[in-house]
This record gives structure tokens, sequence and C-alpha cells, in this order.
């Protein structure tokens, strides 16, 4: 697998994984 492929891989995942923990939070603020 490319090195770049792969790190743009786990790049987007983290960021995803990011997105929906501030999701949640602000939903459970409420």
């Amino acid at each position: 697998m490319d090195y770049l492929a792969a790190r743009t891989a786990s790049h987007t995942v983290i960021g995803f994984a990011n997105v929906m923990r501030g999701f949640l939070r602000s939903l459970f603020r409420r």
C-alpha cells in the first residue's frame, strides 16, 4: 500500500472521529 494513501486515510479517519466527538459533545451539552 502507498505510504501517502495510508497516511491520508488515517488522517481522514482521525478527522472524522474528531468531528463526530465534537458533534456528540455539543449534542449532550444541551
